[in-house]
């Protein structure tokens, strides 16, 4: 007999629904995917669901991630037969949840279950899913800035505009001029912007109006 979708992942993780008649909880039911998991997680561990004894386990076996639930309502609900508990609620769920395949050596009894569709008892149960809880990492996002404006319409305070290559942008008589980046000092730059090249132990700089190298 081929066990019931629920059951499994109830017996699997130990994960309570407390039964109860509320107004308002709208996301207690869980909407699982089948996944594809590109991580192989091999290992023991010993469930310890403190409240429900009958479910206590050691020595399980874990295996590769089956299943992403995440919490969810439902709607327009139609069924048959229709839902003989329709206003049977649970608690809130809020994070999301990762199913993972799972072997554990204790058989759990038969045991009486009810939910929002009828009553039954479950038998020749068995651990087939573990699930922890899960969190969806935001997507990573890049800032691109935009591309510095022309030479020309750059401000004179910084001059950091875009020049044809093997030109740079400086400030030429109050506004700012693509000029040659590799020139002599008297060629390249008008005074007092002077910026043009000198010996290594030498600076460009304005000299009586005129651009010149000196120490």
């Amino acid at each position: 007999m081929k066990q019931p979708f629920f059951s499994m992942i109830a017996v699997g993780l130990g994960l309570m629904i407390v039964a109860g008649h509320a107004d308002a909880q709208p996301f207690d039911h869980l909407k699982c995917h089948k996944v594809k998991d590109p991580h192989k997680i091999k290992g023991t561990f010993d469930p310890a669901p403190a409240l429900q004894p009958a479910f206590e386990d050691a020595g399980c076996k874990i295996g590769r991630a089956k299943l992403f639930c995440v919490p969810t309502e439902k709607n327009n609900v139609a069924t048959q037969p229709p839902p003989f508990f329709p206003g049977l609620g649970g608690q809130d769920l809020t994070n999301d949840f990762l199913c993972y395949r799972a072997k554990c050596p204790a058989l759990p009894p038969d045991t009486d279950v009810t939910d929002q569709f009828i009553d039954r008892t479950l038998t020749k149960m068995k651990t087939q899913l573990f699930c922890t809880p899960a969190y969806k990492i935001p997507p990573t996002t890049t800032t691109t800035l935009p591309p510095p404006p022309p030479c020309g319409s750059a401000t004179v305070q910084e001059c950091d505009g875009t020049c044809p290559v093997g030109q740079m942008c400086e400030p030429i008589g109050g506004s700012c001029t693509c000029i040659p980046s590799n020139g002599p000092c008297a060629v390249v730059g008008l005074a007092p912007e002077c910026v043009g090249e000198c010996a290594p132990t030498q600076a460009c700089f304005d000299v009586a109006g005129a651009c010149m190298c000196g120490p």
